[in-house]
C-alpha cells in the first residue's frame, strides 16, 4: 500500500546523497577528533569545518556554536545549565504554556526543586504576547525561554520582541528554534542561546546545536571530557556534524523555493479538508505560520481513533500530543488555545517530498475517515 507521509514536523526524510557523502568521509576520517595525532586532527578539521558552516548559517561565531546529542539536549543545557547557577529563591524564570515538552519538563523539574516559574498563555490564535512577558518580569527574573514557532500549530511567536525586552531588563534569553530552523530568519542580536537540530530539515538524527553567545556561563550537566567547551562531554560524531552542515546548507540555500512549494501544498490540503468536512476548523488560522504545519481539530472525534483510521488507509500524521504509558494525552498546546479540543486534533505536516497530488489524495482520505467516524460515533 502506498503511504503518504505527512509527519514532517516529527522528522523529515534526509537528503540521501548528503548522508552518503558524509558517511564516506567519516569512513576515511574515522579517528577521534580529540586525538592529537595526524588522523585525529584530520577528523577534527572535518568537525570544525561543519561547525563553521552552521555558525555561518545562523550568524554566529564558530566558538559560539556547540554540537549536542540532539535538540532536547541543547534545550536542557540552555535552561538547566543557566537555572542551576542560582539557588531556589534567588531566581525567577519565564516560559510559555505552549512550549515543546523538552522545555516544559525542564521548568517542571526546576519547580520541583523550589524555583519559581511563570507560564505565558497564548491567545486563541496560539500566540503569546510580548506585553504579557514584560508584565511578568520581576527584579529577580534571570531567564526566559520562548520558542520561535510552535511545533504543533506552526504559529510564529514574537520571539524577537520578547528578546529585546529581555535584553533591556538584563534577562538571559533562550529560544527553541528547532521547528523554525530553515523556515524563518534568524537574528541573534538580542538572543543569548538558541537551539536547533537538523532532522526537522532533511538532515540526520542524533545531533543538535546550541548557540551560546560569547560570555554565556552554563552549568555542565554532562561530566567527562572537555569537548564542546565542557558543556557536552563525549566524543563528537564527525559523520553527523558533516551531514548536519551539508543538509542545512542545501535546505537554507533553497529555502525560498522550498517554503513556497510546501506552503502551496499545505494550503491546498487545508482548503480541501475544510471544504469537505463538517465541524472541523484550522488552528492558528489567523496567525503567521510556518509553511509546512497544519493543525486541524475535528470536533467530537477522538484523535487516536482518527489517526488509526488514517494510518490504515495509508496516511501518516500525528496528534499534537505525547504518547505516555500507551495512552494519547490531550495536546497541551491546543488545550491552552481552545480548551476541550486537545483530544480531537490532528497535525499534518508537509515537506519537500510532498506533492499536490499527494495533498489531494490525503485530503480525500481524511474526508472519508471523518465521515466514517461521525457515522460510527453518531456525531
Amino acid at each position: 500500500m502506498e503511504t503518504i507521509y505527512l509527519d514532517n514536523a516529527a522528522s523529515t526524510k534526509p537528503y540521501s546523497d548528503i548522508m552518503q557523502q558524509a558517511f564516506e568521509s567519516s569512513v576515511k576520517n574515522f579517528a577521534n577528533p580529540s586525538s592529537l595525532h595526524y588522523a585525529g586532527q584530520k577528523a577534527a578539521s572535518e568537525l570544525e569545518a561543519a561547525r563553521e558552516s552552521i555558525a555561518g548559517l545562523i550568524g554566529s561565531e564558530a566558538s559560539e556554536a556547540l554540537f549536542s546529542p540532539g535538540g532536547s539536549a541543547s534545550v536542557n543545557a540552555a535552561i538547566l545549565g543557566t537555572a542551576l547557577r542560582y539557588q531556589p529563591g534567588e531566581a525567577h524564570f519565564i516560559t510559555s504554556a505552549i512550549e515543546h515538552s523538552s522545555v516544559l519538563e525542564c521548568f517542571g523539574a526546576l519547580e520541583g526543586r523550589g524555583y519559581e516559574v511563570d507560564y505565558l498563555m497564548p491567545d486563541e490564535r496560539g500566540v503569546v504576547s510580548a506585553a504579557a512577558f514584560e508584565a511578568a518580569v520581576r527584579e529577580n527574573t534571570k531567564l526566559v525561554s520562548v520558542m520561535a514557532a510552535n511545533n504543533e500549530t506552526g504559529a510564529i511567536q514574537p520571539i524577537y520582541e520578547i528578546a529585546k525586552i529581555g535584553r533591556q531588563a538584563g534577562i538571559i534569553v533562550h529560544t527553541d528554534f528547532i521547528a523554525a530552523f530553515g523556515h524563518m530568519p534568524i537574528s541573534l542580536e538580542d538572543i543569548d542561546m538558541l537551539s536547533i537540530c537538523p532532522h526537522k530539515l532533511y538532515g540526520p538524527k542524533g545531533i543538535g546545536l546550541l548557540y551560546a553567545k560569547k560570555g554565556t556561563r552554563l552549568y555542565s550537566l554532562i561530566h567527562g571530557g572537555s569537548q564542546e567547551q565542557g558543556v557536552f562531554a563525549g566524543t563528537q560524531p564527525v559523520f553527523l556534524a558533516k551531514a548536519f552542515a551539508l543538509s542545512s546548507e542545501r535546505a537554507t540555500k533553497q529555502a525560498l523555493e522550498l517554503n513556497t512549494q510546501v506552503r502551496a501544498v499545505r494550503e491546498f490540503f487545508e482548503n480541501s479538508v475544510l471544504e469537505g468536512s463538517e465541524r472541523c476548523f484550522l488552528n492558528s488560522a489567523d496567525a503567521d505560520r510556518l509553511p509546512g504545519i497544519s493543525s486541524i481539530s475535528f470536533e467530537g472525534i477522538p484523535a487516536d481513533r482518527l489517526l488509526a483510521a488514517l494510518d490504515a488507509d495509508g496516511l501518516t500524521a500525528s496528534a499534537g500530543a505525547a504518547c505516555k504509558a500507551g495512552g494519547l494525552e490531550p495536546s497541551h498546546v491546543i488545550e491552552a488555545m481552545r480548551p476541550g479540543y486537545g483530544s480531537s486534533t490532528i497535525r499534518f505536516s508537509f515537506g519537500r517530498c510532498n506533492t499536490m497530488g499527494e495533498a489531494g489524495k490525503a485530503a480525500g482520505i481524511v474526508i472519508k475517515a471523518v465521515k466514517r467516524a461521525r457515522q460510527q460515533f453518531s456525531l
